[in-house]
């Protein structure tokens, strides 16, 4: 499936240089003066992916624009201000994911791939501000198994610590030396363990219950 990418932000250095970061890993990128003409340019078919800096009203009103012009249409948000009022905001005008404009190549392109599987990187301290105070929850049998709290071993709240930095699940097989296939069977265990479906949920849980 073609993906074809854009970039906007004000500041040439930093628009170029997510340009190179893209398309060194191998992103037909571009860098049009004119989204909206960039976008109906794009054949039927291709998948299209906006970069784009917000930055004022001007910008959250083009992201919006953005989010409903076409099928196959994904816009991450580049925010100069990381917060979980950003966030939230990015997510709810249609960006399917958000960075901060002071990213590592390596945090843009996770954020990147992640958007092109439709799912979405956010930062834990982000997580930890929406979720509401509660007291520490109790296991669910009220008898986790001896030295693994909640049934947990040290090295599957490493992983969960881990993956809450915004690790890769890819990466994370490389580092224990197992096949992306493997890791993820083992990962979808362990959200099963905390009653979590996703990751998102699981580190929402595994915050919650002190084991981050």
């Amino acid at each position: 499936m073609p993906f074809r990418v854009a970039v906007k932000d004000p500041l040439p250095v930093f628009r170029r240089g997510v340009v190179a970061v893209l398309s060194h890993a191998g992103f037909d990128t571009d860098e049009p003066r004119d989204l909206m003409a960039w976008v109906d340019d794009q054949p039927r078919g291709t998948v299209a992916l906006v970069v784009l800096t917000v930055l004022d009203t001007d910008d959250w009103d083009l992201l919006k624009e953005l989010s409903h012009a076409r099928d196959r249409m994904f816009v991450v948000a580049v925010l100069e201000e990381v917060s979980a009022d950003a966030y939230v905001r990015a997510l709810t005008a249609g960006a399917v994911s958000a960075m901060p404009r002071n990213a590592t190549a390596a945090i843009v392109l996770d954020t990147f791939h992640a958007a092109i599987r439709g799912t979405s990187l956010v930062p834990l301290d982000v997580i930890r501000s929406l979720l509401p105070p509660s007291p520490a929850v109790p296991p669910p049998d009220g008898n986790p198994s001896e030295g693994k709290p909640y049934g947990l071993s040290e090295t599957e709240r490493r992983w969960l610590r881990e993956l809450s930095t915004g690790l890769t699940v890819g990466r994370l097989a490389e580092q224990e030396h197992y096949s992306e296939r493997v890791m993820f069977r083992l990962l979808r265990e362990l959200y099963n363990r905390l009653g979590a479906r996703t990751r998102t949920e699981a580190l929402m849980h595994a915050q919650e219950r002190g084991l981050l």
